[in-house]
């Protein structure tokens, strides 16, 4: 199962900068609407409303920097690749670590997709933003890499397994849309990549049967997984509801219920998105936890982010990739 993410999901939250230092800095060091918290070691929301409306993706880069220096994205050149009904595999590479090898490259592509699969430099530039985002040890089931497009401001990144068993996956990004918007890149990567170490074992159980927790297309997860844990303390209540309508064969009719489902429990869910199903919730939620500074938990959605910081591996995690983002990107 391929699990994507739309870019016409609302990130509507205004932008914050988020810093991966753990040492003690004055109030007037944080953002506006914040202020430095002693015990988390980061600045933290002083009221529900600034944290709700929060951007991961929209960062400050460095003070005073507005340089286009170390951005390995331009602007599109053009618009040819305005729109496909299909995503088009444009190469397919194998993955040994950071390392990309054996090309694919398919040979029927339309005639104005040929700049975008011959250009490789943009390929490896791609790759090498997802290989400096994660550090190696969290993406060693990462073995095949794609570059495909469906046409700008579609879908900009996928994953799926490529084994039975879950222990390898591939991941997608559209070439064009990556040119785009970095940061939304950025944060589609994270994304994408929570559902790797959601879906995987020993998250889920693939010997199939009756599932005690939530079941994912991939299998059911396991008691002590993140997800289950997930998914009994945010959705119990909310199930039944949200599942009168997933077998709606109208995809319209679907996108309403689903609409009316999310406004219904809006101050339940970071982004419109996350009210798909439990797996993508979890994921939009994680994304949120490692690129936006710690909230208050004063609603639901909020709880959901503080929900990972009850796992120290995923705290560690956190430190890790913000330390990346500052180190690569400029993000702080």
């Amino acid at each position: 199962m391929k699990t994507r993410l739309w870019l016409t999901i609302g990130l509507v939250l205004m932008a914050l900068t988020i810093s991966a230092c753990f040492c003690s800095m004055p109030d007037e060091d944080c953002p506006d609407g914040m202020y430095y918290d002693d015990e988390y070691k980061e600045c933290v929301y002083e009221d529900e409303e600034d944290a709700t409306n929060a951007d991961p993706t929209d960062w400050d880069t460095e003070e005073g920097d507005d340089s286009d220096d170390g951005n390995v994205f331009e602007d599109p050149s053009d618009d040819e690749a305005s729109a496909y009904d299909d995503e088009l595999v444009l190469a397919e590479y194998q993955v040994d670590g950071d390392e990309l090898f054996n090309a694919d490259l398919p040979s029927d592509i339309p005639d104005e997709l040929v700049k975008y699969q011959e250009d490789e430099d943009a390929h490896y530039e791609a790759w090498e933003v997802f290989t400096q985002l994660m550090p190696q040890e969290y993406r060693e089931s990462v073995t095949s890499f794609a570059i495909f497009t469906d046409g700008e401001s579609e879908t900009l990144a996928w994953v799926e397994p490529v084994t039975d068993d879950l222990s390898e996956w591939r991941l997608g990004l559209d070439v064009v849309d990556v040119e785009s918007d970095p940061d939304e890149f950025l944060y589609t990567l994270l994304h994408e990549y929570s559902h790797i170490f959601t879906l995987s074992p020993p998250q889920v159980d693939l010997g199939g049967g009756t599932c005690s927790y939530y079941e994912t297309d991939e299998g059911c997860t396991e008691p002590d997984s993140y997800l289950s844990a997930f998914y009994e303390q945010f959705w119990t209540d909310i199930w039944d509801e949200w599942q009168a309508f997933q077998d709606e064969p109208d995809e319209s009719l679907y996108e309403d219920y689903l609409t009316e489902f999310y406004e219904a429990h809006e101050d339940e869910f970071i982004t419109e998105y996350a009210a798909t199903d439990p797996s993508e919730d979890i994921a939009e939620c994680w994304s949120y936890f490692i690129m936006d500074p710690r909230p208050n938990g004063d609603t639901i959605a909020e709880e959901k982010i503080l929900f990972f910081y009850d796992y120290p591996e995923m705290v560690e995690m956190r430190d890790e990739i913000q330390a990346r983002l500052e180190e690569y990107f400029g993000r702080r």
